[in-house]
């Protein structure tokens, strides 16, 4: 899977790293995105779960500059890979 950052707002890509291996944690057996909780939610706990060094500054963009559909825009943005 690919992460495609043209579905995310400009303001997340700063933060390319960090939210995209969030995001492919979206694909993991078991880890799929829930539908009926929040995305910022979910996002959140994605990237609390990495462990990164750029983890603060990517929790503090998603909790004060994105909406809830900016983040379920983050969250869906993988894509199959085209070979």
């Amino acid at each position: 899977m690919v992460v495609d950052l043209f579905r995310w707002p400009p303001k997340a890509r700063q933060f390319q790293e960090v939210i995209a291996a969030a995001v492919e944690s979206f694909s993991r057996e078991g880890r799929s995105y829930n539908y009926t909780r929040s995305a910022c939610e979910q996002l959140r706990e994605r990237i609390l779960e990495l462990r990164l060094p750029e983890q603060m500054e990517a929790l503090v963009m998603v909790n004060n500059e994105l909406t809830e559909r900016e983040c379920a825009d983050i969250c869906l943005s993988r894509r199959p890979e085209l070979n």
